[in-house]
């Protein structure tokens, strides 16, 4: 064990308790590495994983109270008839059968509790003995399978919670199974396609095969999907009961052993006994070969009276095929076999014509040869990926499950930091006179040549009566010209570049908080969609789902063209005329000519709306007229001057209401990208289908 703080403010240590029905696994990971989840051998023997067994063992002074034992050496206290109280095989989402899984549940757990944190860690201890020193964080992370309401989750955790000192987190055993696959390391290469195109356009389909149940959960995008398949009762203890329903009825005197498995506690030790001699079969024989030699136990148990009754359980290739191809009345008379396999057509239909890319199989039984030919039968054209060792997977699943939400909510805290900061608002506000000063530019370019000087070409010409009727032209081809299409692409291309210039600014610090959490940088981004396409293997906590992140860059290009929208309208809302000030010069030069021709009166009484005769407009060449407009406008810096005044009146006027209207747009854009993000550390979970 790293020599983390072990004080209550120290790290947070996570326990990935997965209590099966038949077995259980427990491993441990800081919440702040990267480690891989270190399984617990709290037995000291070559398995880390060992029967959901406890007892009550009596000491041999009558004076000492009886001791807690769990798994495998409860059967021995059993055998030699030491046991006052034996539960094995109890995991139920029936808390109230008579109290006894709530009993079960409190000896079992409440004797893991103390021999992880009461246990002393020393140099000859053997590594993989977990011992958790006092003060230390824990949060405990128990499975429960995908059938089970979230009520009975609830109450559940509740239960868990009085055993289990620290924080306890109830975690559907399918999600595990799927973050398993998705970040350990003890999967395939194939497994990385849930981090890439599966994870985000195609599918992927987690069984998890445990003791009492078969869970199926689809993972399609984001989300997680139990499916409910109207069968619960489907798990590989049923091959156990069915194998030692026919050991009893080969034995010689089936009768006296039936009369001794009457008794709880014989009955739970044989099936022990059954369920080690079929992982036995299928770790070393061929289940093809029919014809091959037996695999077995002998075992012995005692009769009411004493008698010891030596019983032989002996397991053939033709055997297994006969056992999981029976009848079997919990399955209403459908045999393993069958049930399975229409699970698999169910959820098969289920999907209509897509087809999951992967199929991923989790828990002990899953090792069973025949389960993956069946699915390999039913899901032909998907690939099939098995763990080295499946039957760690929840229980890994479980701790990954918790660091994911330990990442999630370090992710949420640093976004929502960042939102409250202020800091969009001031990027807004810092970059708006840049912008403004382009957009005034764009107002009055081509202000004298395009629109100016063809009006004063229609006076000369007697097109237009008045002086000022030049001015109304002008308005009215400037108007004409600024509601025009081209106008308007101008203005969304000068607002595009800005909102990018802002991106850009605001990606740099999401990114910095994306690193900060091994999280794509693009993930929460306002610019170009940050697209993946690894081809490495899954990285523990940092390869994700990246291709769903077109689905992001898409909303931020919905939220720039909102932002482009904004400045648009601003554009229009500025109440600010450049006209007036080009008439001013156009009027002085008019008048300075007239008053050298005719004199000054003359000059002041056109200037005041009189009508110019057409011949006194002719008496100065047109060239000469217009050539001292452009000369006035030019020295008096007209376009320029009116371009500072659009820029000043645009901040005066549209600041505040810019900055809050593309704030909210950019801030609403990252709440979304960053819940989404979310979801490529811990997808949804989606409601259960049927």
């Amino acid at each position: 064990m790293t020599n983390h703080e072990k004080t209550h403010e120290g790290p947070e240590l996570l326990v990935g308790f997965d209590l099966g029905h038949g077995e259980t696994a427990v491993c441990t990971v800081w919440a702040d590495t990267k480690d891989e989840p270190r399984m617990a051998d709290l037995q000291s023997g070559r398995r880390k994983t060992y029967p959901t067994a406890v007892a009550l063992v009596r000491s041999p002074s009558p004076q000492e109270t009886p001791r807690t034992v769990i798994g495998s050496p409860c059967f021995n206290a059993w055998a030699k008839g030491a046991v006052e109280e034996i539960h094995f095989a109890f995991k139920s989402a029936d808390l109230e059968d008579s109290g006894r899984t709530r009993r079960a549940i409190e000896l079992f757990v409440g004797r893991v509790v103390q021999v992880l944190t009461d246990a002393q860690e020393t140099n000859d201890r053997p590594r993989d003995v977990v011992a958790i020193p006092k003060g230390t964080r824990i949060r405990w992370l128990f499975g429960a399978p995908s059938g089970w309401s979230k009520a009975q989750r609830e109450q559940y955790r509740k239960l868990l919670a009085g055993l289990c000192p620290g924080k306890v987190d109830v975690v559907p055993e399918s999600r595990a199974a799927l973050l398993y696959g998705r970040e350990s390391r003890d999967l395939p290469d194939p497994l990385r396609q849930l981090t890439g195109g599966t994870a985000g356009h195609g599918s992927c389909l987690v069984i998890d095969l445990g003791s009492s149940t078969a869970d199926y959960t689809v993972v399609d995008g984001l989300s997680a999907h139990a499916v409910d398949t109207g069968n619960t009762l489907l798990g590989a203890s049923l091959i156990d009961k069915e194998l030692l329903r026919r050991t009893v009825e080969d034995h010689h005197d089936a009768q006296l052993l039936g009369e001794v498995l009457a008794d709880d506690g014989s009955r739970s030790f044989l099936e022990y006994q059954c369920r080690e001699a079929k992982e036995h079969f299928f770790a070393t024989t061929d289940p093809q070969d029919l014809d091959g030699l037996p695999q077995g136990l002998l075992v012995s148990v005692k009769s009411p009276n004493g008698e010891v009754i030596d019983v032989s359980i002996r397991v053939t290739p033709r055997l297994m095929e006969e056992i999981t191809h029976a009848p079997l009345d919990t399955l209403n008379g459908a045999s393993w076999s069958e049930t399975f396999r229409a699970d698999l057509e169910k959820v098969s239909a289920g999907l209509g014509v897509a087809v999951p890319d992967l199929v991923m199989m989790t828990g002990g039984a899953s090792r069973m040869r025949f389960v993956q030919d069946i699915v390999r039968e039913v899901f032909d054209r998907s690939q099939l990926a098995l763990g080295a060792e499946p039957e760690f997977a929840i229980a890994k699943g479980l701790v990954i499950a918790g660091r994911a939400r330990k990442r999630v909510e370090a992710f949420r805290a640093d976004v929502q930091t960042f939102l409250d900061s202020g800091r969009i608002e001031s990027i807004i506000d810092e970059t708006l006179p840049e912008l403004a000063g382009k957009l005034g530019a764009m107002m009055t370019a081509g202000l004298v040549e395009h629109h100016l000087i063809p009006a004063v070409r229609r006076w000369r010409n007697g097109d237009l009566d008045l002086v000022t009727d030049i001015e109304q032209e002008v308005t009215r081809t400037r108007d004409a010209h600024l509601s025009s299409p081209y106008f308007r692409r101008r203005i969304e291309a000068e607002a595009d570049a800005w909102s990018r210039k802002v991106s850009t600014l605001v990606d740099g610090r999401t990114a910095e908080i994306c690193r900060k959490h091994d999280i794509p940088p693009g993930a929460v981004s306002l610019s170009q969609p940050f697209v993946v396409n690894t081809t490495s293997p899954v990285q523990v906590d940092s390869d994700l789902a990246v291709d769903n992140l077109n689905t992001i860059g898409n909303t931020a290009a919905i939220a720039m063209g909102y932002v482009t929208g904004v400045i648009g309208m601003a554009v229009v809302a500025v109440s600010l005329n450049p006209v007036g000030a080009a008439m001013a010069t156009v009027v002085a030069v008019i008048v300075v000519i007239v008053a050298a021709l005719r004199g000054k009166e003359e000059a002041m009484k056109i200037a005041k709306n009189s009508r110019m005769p057409l011949f006194l407009r002719k008496l100065i060449s047109e060239e000469r007229l217009l050539d001292k407009i452009r000369t006035k406008t030019r020295d008096d810096a007209t376009e320029q001057t009116a371009a500072a005044q659009f820029a000043e009146t645009f901040l005066a006027e549209q600041r505040d209401e810019i900055v809050r209207l593309v704030g909210t747009a950019v801030r609403q854009h990252l709440e979304t990208a960053a819940r989404r993000t979310e979801l490529l550390i811990e997808p949804a979970e989606g409601p259960v289908v049927s």
